[in-house]
């Protein structure tokens, strides 16, 4: 059985080479044996990261192979498995030897290019099965369960003791190692460092959605509101009425934008309509002259003025309004009240614009101009730098389904 580790620590060696030793000017010469302690020896292989004694400290070390025997007499034990898999390949170490000895550099230099950063942490108790341990019939309920728990992998103990119940003490645990199913060791639970990624966006609505869309995000406004409103309402001229329903905004409101030029009011006004063909109020208008000439009178200039007129523009031509009552229960006109309305002013790309700023929305709008200005993903640093908007910008246009934010391996 293998006895003893090759390893390379993890720390700066000030190695003076001497002429009469021509291995020792090999970077692979910069090795150093240890004793493997029995819990490892069915699991220790080359390119795992471990934990060593060197000088007066603990350091990681790389093992870069087993051996049978020591060039040393003397030899200190490994003392834990940082991580239970091997971080290293045995691919990546042949390179490693090769680059090594081609360019005359230390091998932990050169193994380290092959690592993530912060691949180090400080080990701790760790429970793990021993492979191709069988398991017997006789075990206690929580010996079932903390072995069901291994079967995943190494668990430390610490993750043992949750839940109102300790699979770690030493009831449970001691009798699993005295009859090998179980070993104690120490080194790195938590997961290995992840390969770096970085943030991209993308743009992922059409022009038609992120126009309907982005005036309704940013902060309230009623004025806002009442733009948005009037351009999304199918009817050109909606009631006063209506739009302080739809919108919830108040008459005073309405005037005052009007007073600003972002809308137009029209008064509710009477109008005129005619009950009888032209001809027949013509020959009506005759008859009436003599015995009821007001009546006439009101009734040629209605005829004049044409349907629709209102009443406002009969009483400037001099009508008053009992002839035109009197014209109503004859039955030859009838007067239709005809509520305020209220339109835009502006054209509606005017508004839309009034819209995103009146919301606080230039900032979004500045990204989805970007982005549709670019044909692919970009980097999010870049457009962070592009726009000089902050994370919440894009929070807001992610959860309204505008852009896709995506993390890609680098």
């Amino acid at each position: 059985m293998t006895k003893f580790a090759e390893v390379v620590v993890n720390v700066p060696i000030h190695h003076r080479p001497r002429p009469d030793d021509p291995a020792a000017y090999s970077p692979a010469g910069l090795t150093f044996h240890y004793s493997i302690p029995p819990d490892l020896a069915r699991t220790l292989k080359p390119g795992h990261l471990v934990r060593v004694p060197f000088r007066h400290s603990q350091v990681d070390a790389i093992v870069i192979a087993l051996h049978d025997q020591s060039p040393v007499p003397e030899t200190k034990p490994i003392l834990a498995l940082v991580y239970p898999d091997p971080v290293l390949t045995s691919t990546q170490l042949r390179l490693a030897h090769w680059m090594a000895e081609t360019y005359l550099t230390p091998l932990i230099y050169v193994l380290k290019l092959f690592l993530p950063p912060r691949l180090t942490a400080p080990p701790e108790p760790v429970l793990m099965l021993v492979p191709d341990a069988s398991i017997p019939d006789d075990l206690t309920p929580e010996q079932r369960l903390l072995i069901e728990r291994l079967r995943k992998g190494p668990q430390p103990e610490r993750n043992l003791r949750v839940g109102g119940r300790n699979l770690a003490r030493a009831s449970v645990v001691d009798p699993l190692i005295a009859r090998g199913i179980v070993q104690r060791t120490r080194m790195v639970a938590r997961p290995r460092p992840q390969p770096r990624t970085e943030e991209y966006v993308r743009l992922i609505a059409d022009e038609e959605t992120i126009a309907h869309t982005l005036p309704q995000l940013g902060r309230p406004n009623p004025r806002a509101d009442v733009l948005a409103y009037l351009l999304s309402t199918p009817d050109p001229l909606p009631t006063v009425e209506q739009v302080v329903e739809a919108v919830g905004c108040s008459p005073q409101l309405l005037k005052r934008m009007a007073k600003d030029g972002w809308v137009v009011l029209t008064p509710s006004a009477t109008r005129l309509v005619f009950l009888r063909p032209i001809p027949q109020l013509q020959e009506e208008a005759e008859r009436l002259a003599r015995r009821a000439p007001a009546q006439s009178f009101a009734l040629k200039k209605a005829l004049e003025l044409g349907a629709g007129a209102s009443t406002r523009e009969l009483y400037a031509q001099g009508v008053g309004r009992a002839p035109l009552q009197a014209l109503t229960k004859r039955g030859l006109i009838t007067l239709v009240r005809d509520p305020a309305t209220v339109h835009l002013a502006p054209p509606p790309e005017d508004a839309e614009e009034r819209i995103i700023e009146l919301r606080g929305l230039v900032q979004h709008q500045r990204v989805i101009q970007v982005l549709m200005d670019e044909a692919e993903p970009v980097w999010i640093g870049w457009l962070y730098a592009e726009t000089r908007v902050d994370r919440a910008v894009l929070r807001d246009l992610e959860a309204a389904g505008l852009i896709a934010i995506a993390s890609e391996e680098v």
